[in-house]
């Protein structure tokens, strides 16, 4: 299965005019009234788990998977510990850096969906895309630095894929 890339255009930048700023503030809250709008319809937040090596990263991983409506059940630094998570919790969905020590994400994110077929982990890369990263069983790419509404659309397309029967697809 290809992984589904969320990356931005290499030239993106920020909001450059008074009038960007004010709709980049719309839509962020039209993303949050979103957020509580798919929780109250779906009943449950999606439990995500979050591995980097980088505490802050992490950090800010958890605040954005909250901000979006979702709960973290643990923020770990390897991809060891990703594993030994994945197999306490049993997350809906990880978000896993590529570049960790002791176990880099893709060797993880194999060592897990060889494990459970049904995980659903999204690798997250400050590197380009490569053989390792889309041939990992992830099921997305979110290209460093994840925005707000990057990780919304891969969490919202992770939730909506999850709503229906087994055996439906979204295409």
């Amino acid at each position: 299965m290809a992984a589904t890339s969320y990356a931005s255009p290499q030239n993106a930048r920020g909001p450059s005019t008074e009038q960007d700023q004010i709709g980049a503030a719309k839509f962020v809250r039209a993303i949050n009234r979103l957020s509580l709008a798919q929780k109250s319809l779906q009943g449950a937040a999606v439990r995500v788990l979050i591995a980097d090596d980088q505490r802050t990263v992490g950090g800010t991983l958890a605040a954005l998977v909250t901000r979006c409506g979702h709960e973290v059940v643990q923020v770990v630094g390897s991809g060891f510990e990703a594993i030994q998570a994945y197999t306490r919790y049993h997350p809906d969905v990880v978000l896993m850096d590529y570049s960790m020590p002791r176990l880099n994400g893709a060797t993880a994110c194999r060592n897990i969906v060889a494990k459970d077929p049904k995980a659903r982990i999204i690798l997250v890369s400050g590197i380009a895309l490569t053989d390792a990263i889309t041939e990992s069983g992830a099921i997305a790419v979110l290209s460093k630095p994840v925005s707000l509404e990057k990780l919304y659309a891969a969490l919202y397309d992770l939730g909506s894929a999850s709503a229906q029967p087994d055996g439906a697809s979204n295409e």
